[in-house]
């Protein structure tokens, strides 16, 4: 069972951890109709309607208490997908409206989401931004908004592949919860889609590469996408035969990588 969005912002440190590992599968709570999550009695409707964007959209903010402390903004996209600028720039209008209209105490972080029929069912997001992240944060305190990645000081680094036609984004991020330390995240941009046993070698090959570069090895996972570079949120996981996404992770412990079905596929010595 995929996390809640209550879930997703139970505390700033859960939110990171939960970010950098699974964001890019969970799913907000049903949206019916204009979404019913957008009613409850401790959110608020945000009026911040931008004119350079067509797409339909419904912002609410939340001002978070008890199990849900973080205060929230969350814009819902309907019918079109946005892409990573259209979102952000919803993002950053709908803030600024926002802590002009309510008292906003503490960090506030503030994602994308988007659903083609309004059901839980297509839901997806947390959408990603310009610069890959998926959520933006306000400060309280300084005011300032930044993407995650700019509050984590995350840089990823990107590796080009022309000869297979794909780029790799690698990508290190803290966990802020025991037993702490870091992961890595790769990702496989594949130009051109090859067969789905190729797909895997490359994953293991980038795989290896990349936790031999590591000074301390890390649990290291890899996607396979397709997409255009320019608009991360147009990015796309591939399928595999099984119906599950192409995946491959590497165990620290055992020094195996496995895919998605659990099935060793690679070593790293």
């Amino acid at each position: 069972t995929l996390p809640s969005r209550s879930t997703l912002f139970s505390s700033v440190a859960l939110v990171s951890y939960l970010l950098a590992t699974t964001i890019s599968l969970l799913s907000r709570p049903s949206t019916a109709g204009a979404s019913a999550a957008l009613g409850s009695s401790l959110s608020s409707r945000v009026a911040c309607a931008v004119s350079s964007v067509s797409v339909r959209y419904v912002a609410e903010y939340s001002p978070g208490s008890g199990r849900q402390p973080v205060p929230t903004l969350t814009v819902v996209f309907y019918s079109t997908r946005p892409t990573s600028a259209q979102a952000e720039t919803v993002l950053r209008a709908c803030i600024d409206v926002a802590v002009k209209t309510f008292h906003v105490e503490g960090e506030m972080l503030a994602n994308a989401w988007f659903s083609r029929t309004g059901s839980q069912a297509d839901e997806e997001g947390p959408l990603p931004l310009k610069d890959g992240s998926r959520h933006l944060s306000f400060d309280p305190k300084t005011g300032r908004v930044r993407t995650w990645n700019e509050r984590e000081g995350v840089r990823p680094s990107v590796a080009e592949n022309p000869d297979q036609h794909y780029v790799v984004e690698y990508r290190e991020d803290k966990v802020l919860v025991p037993p702490y330390g870091k992961f890595a995240t790769l990702e496989v941009l594949f130009e051109q889609r090859p067969s789905e046993a190729a797909m895997y070698e490359i994953l293991v090959t980038e795989i290896v590469k990349a936790v031999t570069k590591q000074q301390v090895r890390i649990s290291t996972s890899a996607y396979a996408k397709t997409g255009p570079r320019n608009d991360p949120a147009s990015k796309r996981q591939i399928r595999g035969s099984s119906g599950r996404y192409i995946f491959a992770e590497f165990n620290p412990k055992d020094g195996k990588i496995r895919d998605e079905n659990g099935r060793q596929i690679g070593t790293v010595r």
